[in-house]
Formats: structure tokens, C-alpha cells, sequence
């Protein structure tokens, strides 16, 4: 119990201090969808269900180490993101804030030079290529229904805002729908993007999934690429160096509600 107890407060202490904010009893942090994660954390510690505690803890700590590594290679960024998680004013913009971090730290860890911006989210210096990021989830499915039809919903939503080009890439979260599935089947979604590829204006469609690998006892974010035939030359050599095609398998893990 010691142990856990450690590891829960040095959690909590960095969160306080990368996000700006205070994780203490009575405070209006604890409302949030990150507070409500550190007290299911310690709920489940109680009820004696240390795997789902463990695995809860895992994704906080994922979070911490993309907040830490903002901090480190791109400290202006760190206090935008921040801002973000604070102001949130429910779940869905929450982890579409969490997601774009997620995705923003990985590609600033590759050593790779960016901009945020709004439209669209993330633009590749002194390259053409640029990341717009989206999620798709459900509130009211329940557990085993089909889901993939929302990736061909967010994909016709995010084609339309108008500034979508051969060079972008569209980044779609599918954890919370892949957690609501019955038996999560990668084919199945690739499936999906792949009919989408006609009328999608995008260079090409990045899901990504963020599980608890227990093979490695670790949080991470796993993807699928599927390119469009019309994928401009500079996002396909930018695609193939960082999110490179190839099969990665995972036998042993677990999806969470959200990423």
C-alpha cells in the first residue's frame, strides 16, 4: 500500500504543478474528467481492484509524460495545452485536448519542428504538411454495437470546414468506440477510413487508439494509416518516416472509456 500511495501523490504533485492547478480535496479540479480519473484511481485502490487501479494510474501517468515532455521541448506549448485542460467545460473537449497533446508531444519527441494553430491544429515547419485532429465517440451506445459508421461522419464533418488539402492528415481518436465494441477488430476500421478515401479530401487518415499494454505494463497509443490514392509526395515521405506502415501487434490489452 506504501508504495501505491507514493506513486498516487508524486502523480498528483506533478499534475499540480505542469497543469497549474490543485488536485486537494474541496477543489473545483476534482470536478473535472482528470479529477474524477485521480478518485476512481483511489476507489479502485479500496475495493481492492488493483488491476483496474494500476491501469488507470498508467494513463494519468501517460498524460504526465506528454505534459513533461511539452515542458521540455516546447515550454510555450505546455502553458497553451494547459490552459486548454483547465478551461475544458466537459468530457469531449477535455480529451480532445488530451488527445491533441498526445499527439503534438509524440511528434515534438521525434525531433520534428511545429506549430499550433486552429485550422488547421498542428502545421509541419518549412514542410506543406499539416495534422488536423479530431476523436469520434459515443455517450449513449451501449457496449458491442457497430460504431465505425462515426469515423465516416467525422470525416465528412471535418471536409467541409474547407481547408482540408492532399497534405493533411486527419488524426481521429477512435479509443472510446473501440472500447465500446465487443471484440476490437483493427480491420474493421481500417475498413471504415478506407471507404471514406473517395470523398475525403484528406492526404490520408491516422486512427489511433490508446490502450494499457500489459505484454510491456505500460499506457500507449497504437494507429492505423490509410493513405488516400491522391496523398501528396510531401505527406507521404512525412508519413512514412514517423507513423511508418507496418504490423504491430498487442495480444494482451485493454481499451479504456477514453484515452
Amino acid at each position: 500500500m506504501l508504495n501505491f500511495l507514493i506513486q498516487f501523490s508524486s502523480a498528483v504533485l506533478k499534475l499540480n504543478r505542469l497543469l497549474g492547478t490543485r488536485f486537494v480535496p474541496d477543489h473545483p479540479s476534482n470536478a473535472s474528467p482528470l479529477g474524477k480519473s485521480l478518485y476512481n484511481i483511489f476507489s479502485h485502490h479500496n475495493t481492492g481492484n488493483y488491476l483496474h487501479r494500476d491501469s488507470e494510474l498508467q494513463r494519468v501517468r501517460f498524460l504526465i509524460q506528454n505534459l513533461q515532455e511539452l515542458e521540455k521541448f516546447r515550454p510555450d506549448l505546455l502553458r497553451v495545452y494547459a490552459k486548454n485542460l483547465r478551461k475544458a467545460g466537459g468530457s469531449d473537449s477535455f480529451y480532445g485536448a488530451r488527445f491533441e497533446i498526445d499527439i503534438t508531444a509524440s511528434l515534438l519527441k521525434k525531433g520534428i519542428s511545429l506549430n499550433k494553430g486552429e485550422r488547421p491544429d498542428l502545421r509541419i515547419n518549412e514542410s506543406q504538411v499539416s495534422i488536423e485532429c479530431t476523436s469520434v465517440r459515443s455517450r449513449t451506445a451501449k457496449a458491442n454495437k457497430d460504431l465505425t459508421y462515426k469515423i465516416n461522419a467525422s470525416v465528412f464533418k471535418k471536409s467541409k470546414l474547407g481547408y482540408a488539402n492532399r497534405s493533411m492528415a486527419l488524426f481521429i481518436d477512435i479509443t472510446n468506440i473501440s472500447h465500446l465494441t465487443s471484440s476490437f477488430n483493427p480491420d474493421e476500421f481500417r475498413k471504415a477510413a478506407i471507404n471514406c478515401q473517395d470523398e475525403s479530401p484528406f492526404g490520408a487518415l491516422v486512427l489511433l487508439v490508446s490502450l494499457m499494454n500489459h505484454d510491456l505494463d505500460r499506457f500507449q497509443t497504437n494507429y492505423l494509416r490509410i493513405d488516400n490514392p491522391k496523398i501528396s509526395t510531401d505527406l507521404l515521405t512525412f508519413l512514412n518516416k514517423y507513423y511508418s506502415l507496418g504490423k504491430h501487434s498487442v495480444t494482451d490489452f485493454d481499451i479504456p472509456f477514453e484515452g
